[in-house]
């Protein structure tokens, strides 16, 4: 017999209606809030649309408009002088934009994805919610601050989606063991897990090492 005291329980809770529209609002929430998070880190800044540079005009995808985010920059020694390679060129390195595009932002998608499968969101309905809730930030969000990317439009639900699945498995796993400490790096790596509206779910790829935990777990009984 398993001991019900140390795996957690595999009951499960269907998602309510309501909590579909509810839950698509809040993911769409914190892609304002990564637009909050990542305006500092723009190397060549943010700004609102003007006349001069209308929000219909920053819908035109980098990299097929004639403005393209410079995303390294010249390295400079602490004298500001340009620091030069073995050859006399220029050195650059990744500037604030370059995580702000490929940290800051598949991040962000990442936690979305992290929190949909903590409600035990269906693959494929986490797949195409991670795709819309892309395009409605670079064709309704971004573009309030900066140009619209095409790049982004694709790498940041792919990215998520990928780590998404990857983290939370490791947590769900970790979860099914009989030891506290793992319990809590399960809530680390998905702290969505500790809501209340979280919903227990199966397994996708680490099902068959659930065995050894059902022996560890009577052994420890």
């Amino acid at each position: 017999m398993i001991n019900a005291n140390f795996v957690s329980s595999k009951g499960y809770k269907p998602i309510r209606a309501w909590e579909y529209p509810v839950d698509f609002l809040v993911l769409y929430s914190s892609l304002w809030l990564t637009a909050g998070i990542t305006a500092p880190m723009w190397n060549d800044g943010v700004s609102l649309p003007s006349e001069n540079d209308k929000f219909s005009d920053r819908l035109m995808m980098e990299p097929f408009n004639t403005r393209k985010e410079n995303i390294f920059s010249v390295w400079y020694d602490a004298s500001g002088k340009k620091i030069k390679d073995i050859n006399g060129d220029d050195v650059y390195v990744p500037n604030g934009s370059f995580y702000a595009k490929n940290v800051v932002e598949p991040i962000m998608f990442t936690y979305m994805a992290l929190y949909m499968r903590s409600k035990n969101y269906n693959i494929a309905l986490m797949i195409g919610e991670l795709f819309t809730l892309s395009i409605l930030y670079e064709f309704t969000v971004r573009p309030v601050f900066k140009v619209s990317s095409f790049e982004q439009l694709l790498k940041n639900p792919a990215a998520g989606t990928l780590a998404g699945i990857l983290f939370d498995e490791i947590a769900t796993y970790l979860l099914t063991t009989p030891y506290i400490g793992l319990h809590v790096l399960a809530y680390i790596i998905n702290p969505f897990k500790a809501l209340p509206t979280s919903h227990v779910h199966g397994l996708i790829f680490l099902q068959p090492y659930t065995a050894a935990v059902t022996v560890a777990a009577q052994a420890e009984f």
